[in-house]
């Protein structure tokens, strides 16, 4: 198995010129960089050096599981999204969002103004994706592809009302960082899926229209894909082809 160096790392970070400051969401998937000298903690040491000034980093800690325990605790349950955010989650100072299948975890300068991310809605108003955009925050991708690596497009898609999506309601127990129970039902802004049909969205095309508006920065460690994307330019660009023609990015896929 191939491997990379910290350094080689931490050049490329710093090589998309991040601005001092920044607010930056990062998904990550490790495998394809090979063995990574010093393990996890020395990914997230190098990733916290590399970033400019003050940044205030976030990373997803999704759990989809929850869809069948219907049991949540933002203090005990594991991300689903991989060792980097798992280790990330249990750093002292860092802040985790209320939400059961899609709450992130912050740290540094904008961490607090998270905390007060309420939606029920996993991209809605008030969740963590709105306070990216009102941040005017960075998305950085190490190792994934544009499917997984850019989930704040789909509050995109709750901000313009897509039609190929509806809210679907997940009972369950949900409880804060106090382990106190929340009483109220999250929900999801989900695919329609019926027994007749189901939308499948494009990505392909709509990650390939966007690269072609410059919304990616885009560029390669050992094999590994490395992309940076301002949420914000993506998000009036993306809103733009929606308010054009609403199924831009889905289509209805009829079952048999």
């Amino acid at each position: 198995m191939h491997s990379t160096s910290l350094k080689d790392l931490s050049q490329k970070i710093i090589g998309l010129g991040i601005p001092a400051s920044s607010t930056i969401m990062i998904h990550s998937s490790l495998l394809k960089f090979g063995i990574i000298e010093n393990g996890i903690e020395g990914i997230l040491k190098c990733i916290m050096d590399s970033l400019a000034g003050d940044a205030t980093i976030l990373m997803p800690s999704f759990t989809f599981g929850f869809s069948d325990t219907r049991y949540w605790s933002a203090k005990n349950t594991k991300s689903e999204m991989g060792a980097l955010t798992e280790y990330f989650r249990k750093q002292d100072g860092t802040i985790r969002t209320i939400h059961p299948f899609h709450s992130v975890v912050a740290y540094g300068a904008h961490a607090k103004d998270f905390a007060t991310c309420n939606s029920l809605s996993s991209f809605g108003s008030g969740s963590p994706f709105e306070k990216l955009l009102e941040l005017d925050a960075y998305n950085l991708s190490l190792g994934t592809e544009f499917i997984g690596g850019a989930t704040f497009v789909h509050h995109t898609e709750e901000v313009c009302q897509v039609p190929y999506r509806c809210y679907k309601e997940f009972p369950g127990e949900v409880y804060d960082m106090d382990e106190t129970k929340v009483n109220k039902v999250f929900m999801m802004y989900v695919r329609e899926i019926t027994k007749t049909y189901q939308y499948e969205n494009n990505w392909d095309k709509v990650f390939n229209d966007l690269c072609k508006e410059g919304c990616f920065l885009i560029d390669s460690l050992n094999g590994a894909k490395i992309m940076l994307s301002s949420i914000k330019k993506t998000h009036r660009i993306f809103s733009q082809c929606i308010v054009k023609d609403s199924m831009y990015a889905a289509s209805r896929i009829n079952q048999n």
